[in-house]
């Protein structure tokens, strides 16, 4: 059998991953490799060009002039793995068999934007990755494959991207077999779909009123560093990001919801159950300051 010919897209270090494991694999050739503009890394650019390896950066506007790579050379995959850039019904569908997206998330359960990101939030004790068929449907394609690996307490966000990255350059490799053999796709129940929106900065602003301890600290590994970070105001209007905390019991008394306290050199802050340490930030913290709760 001659090897599959492939369009590989991304824009990350997921993308990265898989096409240095794609490009060990004698049945599968990466005929063009595709970066999007939007949210580009350099150092993935540069990884690149060292390599010596081509590519071409293109933005939204590019994806029609696509068609006729697909169509000259008779690309028979599209690999979608951390492109930001939906791609029309000709273009995901002209390939023999079609595309193939990675989404960080368990489907449907976790539909739309930041998947890992809102995994971690909402306290999931295991985190889900899927492989799915494209279609018209924001990824409400056929489930290929998919993989769960555990959520422990000290992981943060880079953690869990580091994993996810590890894991999807062989859970493609697999879904790439399964589809070429015409294996059945496994069974979703579309009741459970739900959909979670593109996280931006602005919504890192921590709730100090409704959240206790264990959400709040959830709430900050989720959006810790390479991200901007969760984030509180001061009484001036001031933002504090906090990349890492942890949750503590202190016995103290009649404090308001937000209000710092600091005990040999840590900060601490009142929550709605016990308290969070911060053990990184940046910004101006002050003993018995009242951080905006509302």
């Amino acid at each position: 059998m001659k090897p599959l010919k492939v369009l590989l897209f991304f824009n990350n270090t997921r993308g990265l991953k898989v096409l240095n494991f794609l490009r060990k694999k004698k049945d599968i050739n990466i005929e063009n490799i595709y970066l999007s503009k939007k949210n580009l890394s350099t150092k993935i650019v540069n990884n690149l060009k060292l390599r010596k390896l081509k590519f071409e950066i293109i933005n939204f506007n590019d994806l029609n002039s696509l068609k006729k790579i697909i169509f000259k050379k008779k690309i028979d995959l599209n690999l979608l793995c951390g492109f930001p850039y939906i791609l029309e019904e000709k273009l995901f569908n002209k390939p023999k068999y079609g595309t193939l997206n990675l989404h960080a998330g368990p489907l449907p359960q976790y539909r739309g934007g930041s998947p890992l990101n809102w995994q971690i939030i909402n306290a999931e004790k295991k985190i889900g990755l899927s492989v799915i068929k494209v279609n018209k449907k924001i990824d409400g394609g056929p489930l290929v494959s998919k993989y769960f690996f555990k959520l422990k307490k000290n992981y943060d966000i880079k953690k869990v991207h580091e994993i996810s990255n590890e894991i999807f350059p062989g859970l493609l490799y697999k879904s790439i077999k399964k589809i070429i053999t015409k294996k059945p796709f496994l069974k979703t129940n579309n009741k459970k779909s739900m959909y979670f929106p593109q996280r931006t900065e602005n919504d890192g602003q921590i709730d100090w009123k409704n959240k206790n301890s264990k959400k709040i600290y959830d709430f900050v590994r989720a959006l810790s560093k390479p991200y901007p970070g969760a984030f509180t105001l001061n009484k001036y209007g001031k933002k504090i990001y906090i990349y890492k905390c942890s949750i503590a019991k202190i016995k103290t008394k009649d404090m308001e919801l937000g209000q710092v306290i600091k005990v040999k050199e840590n900060y601490y802050v009142k929550t709605k159950k016990n308290f969070i340490k911060i053990l990184s930030f940046k910004g101006s913290l002050k003993n018995m300051e009242l951080l905006q709760v509302n």
